[in-house]
């Protein structure tokens, strides 16, 4: 009985995550329903414009979809292996009592592994997972709804219900893009038409347009913001966490870790094929766990040896090592 009832409320709290995607869906359908046989139809009275702005909303519509469907079904992208610890090291885990040994088996376990490291958490070790038990790579968090290390996780969004991290950061800015364009393309094609309204007290224009119009201009404005703030962390390149506690290198917290200059650090969500830029098709450099840091960095900050290649992250407030009781139940 408990199991059944346990599988319930699991499934209830499965069901609930995807109600905010189901509303997006619903009115971007009621959307281009509204606009396409209400507004363009009945509204709209040349042919010309009717072409016109037809076209460009419904190509607007199919970029924001294909971009939204490619952020939703993305896979997330968890650390390798390699930052996963192995059965024999399990019991030293378990043996260690204090911040101090906890630290050095993990700074065994990453030289032996050959695992690149570059932060530390806030109190000066090695940035690790106890719910995972791994080592975090560099940029990497714990999500606590996903309930996994994700590779340069920026947040976790209700409304695509998946972390946008890594993998699918250049589909999510895209989405925003779009989805601003197609609202203010929405609202700006109809607003000769709500100033009729306004205007002339005799006129009447269906209360969908209506709707439709004061919609497209609440939810454009939302994404515009959300929008401008991701342009913003892409120049300085910052993740949304990062932006609120700046990675921890070896002198202390740096927020200009990874600054690369705009144009690299564009490069690196895009990638390098201006021809794909506009499509929300993976492009971006790197492999999510390795990040080229600023050149003037390069040989200072460095947690553990390696080549060139260095990154940072922020902690989880869940990492503190403050217990001196056995840090993990394994």
């Amino acid at each position: 009985m408990a199991s059944t009832l346990t599988r319930i409320v699991r499934a209830g709290a499965w069901s609930l995550k995807w109600v905010p995607v189901i509303i997006v869906i619903a009115l971007s359908i009621w959307a281009i329903y509204v606009y396409n046989v209400i507004f363009l139809v009945d509204i709209v009275d040349s042919w010309v414009f009717k072409v016109f702005f037809g076209v460009i909303f419904n190509v607007l519509a199919v970029l924001f979809a294909f971009s939204y469907f490619m952020t939703i079904s993305c896979k997330i992208a968890s650390p390798p292996e390699e930052y996963m610890f192995a059965d024999e090291l399990v019991p030293e885990l378990r043996a260690a009592t204090t911040i101090e040994e906890l630290n050095n088996t993990l700074k065994n376990f990453a030289t032996e592994a050959g695992v690149r490291v570059k932060t530390y958490d806030h109190h000066g070790n090695i940035r690790f997972c106890k719910h995972c038990q791994i080592i975090k790579p560099d940029r990497a968090c714990h999500c606590s709804l996903c309930n996994r290390c994700v590779l340069k996780y920026d947040h976790h969004c209700v409304w695509v219900n998946n972390c946008v991290h890594y993998a699918n950061y250049k589909a999510f800015i895209l989405f925003l893009l779009y989805g601003v364009l197609w609202c203010l393309w929405g609202s700006a094609t109809s607003l000769p038409t709500i100033i009729d309204v306004l205007r002339y007290a005799a006129h009447r224009a269906p209360i969908q347009v209506v709707a439709m119009f004061f919609a497209a201009g609440v939810f454009g404005v939302s994404m515009a913001i959300l929008l401008f703030f991701h342009i913003y962390l892409i120049a300085k390149n910052l993740t949304t966490i990062e932006s609120a506690r700046p990675p921890i290198l070896e002198t202390g917290p740096n927020s200009k870790a990874f600054n690369l200059g705009c144009a690299q650090n564009f490069v690196q969500v895009f990638g390098t094929n201006p021809w794909l830029w506009p499509f929300p098709v993976f492009s971006s450099l790197g492999n999510g766990h390795h990040f080229p840091k600023t050149r003037t960095l390069q040989e200072r900050y460095a947690l553990l040896p390696c080549d060139d290649i260095q990154g940072c992250s922020s902690s989880d407030e869940t990492d503190d090592l403050t217990s001196t009781e056995p840090y993990l139940n394994v």
